[in-house]
């Protein structure tokens, strides 16, 4: 998964050094150039915030298993936990 997001990382900073020179002179092109050139950049932004709230969500779920073994392992093992606890402290 984070080798995914840096590809997707490294794809739309290539995409944004390309189209930066395009985006500053948009304005001087023929008005069906600026229109595509508009579309297709608005179009890659959208695609990369989805990709990268797309990968928050994956990661998030991703870690749900972690947390409920250790929940479950908590509430299985909960009387030894707190008993070695009691122990390190000296209670």
């Amino acid at each position: 998964m984070h080798n995914q997001m840096l590809q997707t990382e490294r794809l739309l900073h290539s995409f944004n050094v390309i189209f930066d020179d395009f985006k500053d002179k948009i304005k001087t092109y023929p008005p069906k150039l600026q229109r595509l050139l508009s579309i297709t950049i608005d179009q890659v932004d959208t695609q990369g915030l989805t990709l990268t709230r797309t990968f928050r969500l994956l990661k998030g779920l991703s870690m749900l298993p972690i947390v409920g073994a250790l929940v479950l392992a908590a509430f299985k093992y909960w009387d030894g936990i707190v008993s070695l606890l009691m122990t390190i402290r000296g209670v």
